[in-house]
């Protein structure tokens, strides 16, 4: 799942939309963690060479 479809995904309730949105920090800070030849490696891959965990963490 990306980013852009958890932003479009509608939540029954508050608690849900919180598990989600912690779900999408825990996932940028995992990538985050990677070292940088392993992110790019990564964004060509899946993401057409965007880095949007880079994009999350502001």
């Amino acid at each position: 799942m990306n980013i852009e479809s958890l932003q479009e995904f509608a939540y029954d309730s508050e608690k849900e939309k919180q598990r989600a949105l912690e779900s999408k920090r825990r996932w940028a800070r995992r990538l985050r963690s990677l070292d940088i030849e392993a992110q790019k490696k990564i964004s060509a891959k899946y993401y057409g060479g965007a880095m949007p965990w880079i994009e999350a963490a502001k």
